[in-house]
């Protein structure tokens, strides 16, 4: 971290006042350490007789050292400490105690006394907590010193009454037993939050340019990004413009945000609150120069485009119907935990940072990634959350980059997020809290602030998700699922391991399937849970059980159709459940249960009180009794088994049955709309929605369930092209849905008036650069195209509701459809595709290619391993002879 803020590299001239000359003082203590280390010839274990079980189990709280003084106990705790006196002996105990009890400087309960100002700074450039004596400080120092410096160094300078706390947070940090607690709420007025705010703003921005300059010293112009993104910086491509790929455009576009305004009302606050934000980001950029800074740690930083798209439908179809930002240090730990369940219940999209994250895992809270809590870090990471947003707009709203007032306007509506603040506001993080203001982000705080109606507010911390949630206009009902552990989309995600499994069915272990039927009235009764066999709690750990989850529904509006698409969500309804994973359907599904979910009381009933539950609360307008029968016993599910398959035969025999000519209505999908203005999907039976998520059955279904919803039946009408799949009500209707922005689509080809994407798309199609063949992308594969772009670059081109020949995105089982750009060539186009997805599809492709009579067509598709570029593709493909060369151009 010294590198990176730029204490270790020959800078050219600075400003000689302000943060500059903070910098360079600290620059010159540091050089001033490091030496004195290097002078030192003790030995390594020093003369200290370490306490460290004393610590570790808290009968010695910590330790503090003063120069020619020597060494005293900070708290209650007393015990006998031998040891020189001089700083060579505090050095020594540092490095030992943290050998001994495993933990960095940063949380070692040991602090140092000195009234050397260059010995204060250096060590806490070393991780230590230092008071200082005799020294008076200004406001900017004050806040760099004791506050900011801690944030990037582990160390800070600390009053001296305040140094036994201190000791006490680095206890609780350490994982040892501690008496932390935060302050209590403090009064702040509004001029006063702001007056931090700039001066957070300037810190920043003095820090990122000096981190920058230092950079470049170091390295020259060179490149950087953010892992996995089309859109390089995403705040300052999003509010500024800017697409910043290397060191001096960054400095150019901070140098350019630099200035703050004179004055010091909510607008001139929301420009401070922009500079931030823009040094935020830079600061971050940095940390990925030297690779992803947060491997190894339990947190994610920068999340990638990809984790955005997958999120795309829920996000639209309100299946996450808010996102809440969580920052901070709670008074009440276990009132935070209670608000995290009970945003998980509510499907929210939550992201944590600061002491917020320790928390969470002292609470065995899972986050990452795959559970929609996303631990973000602390400091200016809290910049990742707005860059997701900023990258919404981008993706889905169709906002062009530094077109400032239309993502405004964007964010204003979409997506509704809100923070949650517990805890002291320093500088920094208030001026990254004019920053969220900027994005439309209202902030709850436990702090007793005066506030600014609908953007800042006090609540108590019990009101403050309430307080979000209404701030946003986010009106959600918690599902109350009977069942013992939580319980929300959050846990659709996890992953049970096999070492953290308790009870496992399926998978090709042991006989296995599910089904749901129609049945009449009387067969049915409503709430009903049977379990058949032995239930979990008599069965040893790690078991491998024969398993069948039969559902029987009943309800005067319920069609024969909607069993597949019922059926289908018992996968979803499982998944929710913490501790149970479900992959898979028909007689092809995988259960386990994790031990954790066991000793919580989960048994074999809790999956029916899900599917009841939950079936009803989605498919009430169609269903109006449900009732589960689960199976564990072999012999009766042998004798259920036959059913099933001939329930699968039937469905399959109807839908090859049905096609795009032997209907005369497909479906609208506007459920993109809410994020997407000018998208529609057009649904038929033979092209599914571009998010991989709703099929025509699923269009038709959730017009029975929600008549005035996003799925509209669209009467084909008159043929106009019938080779490019375009008709006359359909293009009306088109026309109508997107207000006149799209007149005419074409379901069938990619070069053609194409059907528009709003950015949930699961693979993109792209011409090839020599026009001959197209290439296929899934949003998974990150690596580069032979059509010089990766996916999330491509992607970012083509969402947002634009009509782009030559680029769809489509939902990955559309590739195997007979209608696949069966106006442009079809399937046997495809030229390349990312070997994942080949593997994961090969089954299904084989299978098409040997209906158009080219059963060893996938093996002339080529992937990553062969190339990647668009000169070796065309000449891997003149090699094996591809069907596609045969074709004409595509333009």
């Amino acid at each position: 971290m010294w590198e990176q803020a730029g204490l270790l590299a020959p800078l050219p001239a600075m400003p000689s006042d302000g943060v500059y000359a903070l910098l360079s003082t600290l620059r010159e203590a540091l050089a001033c350490s490091m030496l004195r280390f290097c002078l030192e010839t003790a030995s390594e274990d020093g003369e200290l007789d370490l306490p460290s079980s004393d610590l570790r189990e808290g009968v010695l709280r910590g330790l503090s050292f003063q120069p020619e003084k020597g060494w005293k106990t900070v708290g209650p705790g007393t015990c006998e400490i031998g040891g020189g006196a001089s700083l060579r002996s505090f050095r020594s105990a540092r490095r030992g105690l943290g050998r001994s009890l495993g933990v960095s400087p940063a949380q070692l309960p040991m602090g140092l006394v000195s009234s050397d100002v260059d010995v204060a700074l250096g060590e806490t450039l070393m991780g230590s907590p230092v008071s200082l004596d005799g020294f008076v400080f200004d406001e900017l120092a004050h806040e760099f010193l004791f506050h900011t410096v801690r944030d990037m160094f582990g160390g800070c300078l600390v009053p001296a009454g305040d140094m036994a706390m201190e000791i006490e947070r680095r206890r609780w940090l350490s994982g040892l037993p501690h008496r932390y607690g935060p302050p209590a709420p403090a009064t702040a007025s509004n001029s006063a939050v702001i007056g931090l705010g700039f001066l957070g703003a300037r810190l920043l921005s003095a820090l990122a340019i000096n981190a920058v300059r230092a950079a470049m010293a170091r390295k020259g112009d060179a490149s950087l990004e953010y892992p996995e993104t089309a859109y390089a910086l995403p705040c300052i491509m999003g509010w500024d413009g800017e697409e910043v790929a290397d060191l001096g455009t960054l400095l150019r576009v901070l140098e350019r945000h630099s200035s703050l305004p004179t004055g010091r009302g909510l607008a001139e606050a929301l420009e401070a609150g922009r500079v931030a934000m823009i040094a935020s980001e830079a600061l971050e950029a940095l940390r990925y120069m030297d690779g992803d800074p947060h491997a190894g740690t339990p947190t994610v930083g920068f999340v990638p485009d990809k984790v955005l798209r997958e999120l795309g439908l829920a996000l639209v179809d309100d299946t996450i119907p808010g996102a809440a930002v969580i920052m901070g240090i709670p008074q009440d730990r276990r009132q935070l935990v209670s608000t995290v369940r009970e945003l998980q219940a509510r499907g929210m999209l939550i992201m944590a940072a600061d002491e917020v994250v320790k928390v969470l895992q002292e609470n065995e809270v899972q986050m990452g990634l795959g559970m929609m809590l996303y631990p973000l870090g602390s400091f200016t990471q809290l910049v990742h959350s707005l860059d997701f947003v900023v990258r919404a707009a981008l993706s889905f709203g169709g906002v062009q980059k530094g077109d400032s007032e239309r993502l405004s306007a964007y964010l204003a509506k979409r997506p509704k997020a809100f923070v949650l603040h517990y805890g002291p506001l320093d500088a920094c993080r208030a001026s990254l809290a004019l920053a969220a203001l900027l994005h439309h982000v209202p902030i709850v705080t436990d702090q007793l602030v005066e506030g600014v109606p609908d953007l800042l507010f006090h609540k108590q911390p019990a009101d403050m998700l309430q307080g979000g949630l209404e701030s946003r206009d986010i009106r959600t009902a918690v599902t109350l699922v009977d069942i013992p552990v939580p319980f929300g989309p959050a846990f659709e995600g996890e992953t049970v391991r096999r070492p953290d499994t308790y009870f496992e069915a399926g998978g090709g272990r042991t006989p296995s399937f599910e089904l749901l039927k129609m049945r009449p009235e009387e067969m049915v009764k409503d709430g009903v849970i049977s379990v058949i066999g032995p239930d979990v709690d008599r069965l040893p750990e790690g078991s491998q059980s024969p398993l069948a989850i039969l559902v029987d529904v009943f309800g005067k509006r319920m069609q024969e159709d909607f069993e597949s698409v019922m059926e289908r969500r018992i996968h979803l309804y499982l998944n929710f459940a913490e501790g149970v994973w479900h992959t898979g359907q028909r007689n092809m599904n995988w259960l386990r249960l994790s031990r954790k979910t066991f000793r919580a009381g989960f048994r074999l009933e809790h999956l029916g009180r899900i599917l009841v539950t939950k079936l009803k609360e989605e498919f009430g307008n169609i269903v109006s009794r449900v009732q589960v029968t689960i199976v564990t016993d072999e012999n009766e599910l042998k004798r259920r088994l036959p059913e099933a398959l001939a329930a699968y035969q039937q469905r399959e025999e109807r839908m090859a049955g049905l096609t795009d000519e032997s209907v005369d209505t497909f479906y609208s999908c506007l459920m993109c709309q809410s994020f997407a203005p000018d998208h529609i999907c057009v649904i038929t039976p033979e092209r599914l929605g571009l998010c991989g998520a709703i099929n025509w059955l699923d269009a038709k279904t959730g017009k029975e369930i929600v008549p005035s919803g996003p799925n509209q039946p669209i009467a084909k009408g008159e043929a106009e092209d019938v080779g490019k799949g375009s008709w006359k009500g359909v293009n009306e209707a088109v026309a109508a849905l997107t207000r006149g922005k799209i007149t005419r689509f074409c379901a069938y080809s990619m070069m053609e008036d194409p059907m528009t994407s709003c950015g949930c798309f699961e693979v993109i199609v792209a011409m090839s650069p020599d026009m001959q063949s197209v290439v296929v992308v899934n949003r998974e594969f990150a690596e580069m195209t032979p059509v010089g772009m990766k996916f999330s670059t491509l992607a970012g081109s083509i969402g947002g509701g634009k009509q782009t020949p030559g680029f769809i995105g489509v939902g990955r089982k559309y590739l195997v459809s007979r209608k696949f750009i069966s106006g442009d060539g079809g399937f046997l186009r495809i030229s390349w595709m990312p070997s994942s997805l080949k593997e994961s599809m090969r089954e299904e492709l084989i299978n098409r290619a040997r209906e158009l009579g080219a059963p060893d067509f996938l093996d002339k598709v080529a992937d990553e391993t062969v190339v990647t570029d668009a000169e070796g593709l065309m000449q891997w493909m003149i090699k094996v002879g591809h069907p596609a060369l045969g074709m004409p151009p595509l333009l």
